[in-house]
């Protein structure tokens, strides 16, 4: 009998047992009927917790056989381009372009390619590899090793690059930073994703670094932390510059972040996070930016898990959705620095300049405004708000006053000229 039919079956006992029960009638006494109520729930419950459990297994088996998958076709392309003789790039099939003349109206220029890294997805959403085209006209994959070329065509709209044996043809897209494959036609086709500053982040702040801290207080913030041994975690009470870390974008919601160490933070198949992979940032280094209430992001690992940090500081990247635990409050990484180099006790005095805390609000979202002449800095002391506080959008200065906006509410490190 299946787990569901036995499920039904017993479901269907209880009922009947419920209903002798009520209008007591059957050969049993109340107190026996209630006991073999009560056991039979207990065995529905068990049933119930095994599908459950089962459902896990499999949704983990499926995530293994779609890393596995790619990881061979990874090693595949690895393998076959290594063995391609050195002193020249290997000939391939050439495919007909298009000419300079024959580009359509909607053809863009690509930018400067020589030297820039970008972030391939073989099935046009999910990374699967980085290539970086040298200004000789080879290429370099992750591994590092020279594995094809690269040349512009059609006046620059149309970049050739050649590896795995296919030759392929791209068109730009410089609005979202991209190109996309047209030839050899797949559907849905390739892309990829010019790696560096694209302005916005998915942060909501232009900046590439960041810090991060956690959902739990102890009774401060708690703030993820990478240390020298390539370990990680999410204990750090003391707010400072070395809690800040490089953001390097791999697609506009997709980055990776490296350390002070020089290190990129990875996501490990059996849900362990480490902040040790040198080198170029891989797949497992990457991690999907999701946006959720009060300015707060999560953080969606190659792996199909999210990244959670535990009350006691410990941090996993192991859950099938996002909660509480999952949500991250991300800060300007230069604010942060701002704020580490700030004076911590007010009205200290410097040679040509003071500075107090100010308490400023935005209620509503409204704008919010204090006279205050000779402003030369302010910075985050202590948040208040769900909403962010970033510098330049959400709070900033002026010569003669300081405000906020958009929610922002907190206490401020206010510097003034004398």
């Amino acid at each position: 009998m299946s787990n569901l039919s036995y499920l039904s079956s017993l479901e269907e006992v209880i009922q009947a047992s419920d209903k002798d029960l009520r209008h007591g009638i059957g050969f049993l006494s109340p107190d026996t009927v209630t006991d073999y109520v009560f056991h039979l729930r207990g065995e529905v419950k068990e049933v119930r917790e095994s599908k459950i459990r089962a459902d896990e297994e499999i949704k983990s088996l499926k995530s293994l056989v779609e890393t596995l998958r790619d990881s061979l076709h990874n090693t595949q392309t690895m393998l076959n381009l290594h063995n391609a003789p050195p002193s020249a790039p290997p000939q391939y099939e050439q495919l007909p372009g298009p000419s300079s003349s024959s580009s359509t109206p909607h053809s863009h220029t690509f930018p400067d390619v020589s030297g820039s890294v970008w972030t391939w997805a073989h099935n046009g959403t999910k990374p699967n590899g980085i290539i970086k085209f040298l200004s000789d006209g080879g290429t370099k994959w992750f591994n590092g090793n020279r594995q094809g070329y690269w040349k512009l065509k059609a006046g620059g709209t149309v970049l050739e690059t050649g590896f795995n044996n296919v030759n392929h043809e791209l068109e730009y897209i410089p609005g979202e930073k991209k190109a996309i494959l047209r030839k050899p036609v797949r559907s849905p086709p390739s892309q990829m994703w010019i790696q560096g500053d694209r302005g916005e982040t998915p942060f909501g702040f232009n900046s590439l670094k960041v810090a991060l801290a956690g959902h739990h207080r102890k009774p401060n913030k708690m703030y993820v932390k990478a240390h020298s041994n390539g370990t990680v975690d999410c204990r750090e009470t003391n707010f400072g510059a070395e809690l800040v870390c490089d953001v390097v974008q791999v697609k506009p919601n997709t980055v990776a972040f490296r350390s002070r160490f020089g290190k990129y933070l990875s996501a490990q198949p059996s849900g362990k996070l480490e902040w040790n992979r040198g080198g170029a940032p891989n797949i497992w280094e990457f991690f999907e930016v999701g946006r959720v209430a009060g300015g707060k992001i999560t953080l969606y690992s190659y792996h199909g898990k999210y990244v959670s940090a535990q009350p006691n500081g410990t941090i996993e990247v192991n859950r099938d959705r996002a909660l509480e635990w999952e949500y991250f409050e991300v800060l300007d990484g230069r604010a942060v620095q701002d704020q580490a180099s700030s004076p911590h006790d007010d009205k200290r005095t410097e040679k040509n300049t003071t500075t107090t805390t100010v308490r400023l609000e935005s209620w509503n979202f409204k704008y919010a405004k204090k006279n205050m002449e000779g402003v030369t800095n302010m910075t985050v002391k202590e948040q208040r708000s769900d909403a962010p506080c970033v510098l330049g959008k959400s709070f900033g200065f002026d010569g003669s006053k300081i405000w906020v906006d958009k929610g922002c509410r907190a206490d401020f490190y206010v510097t003034k000229s004398k």
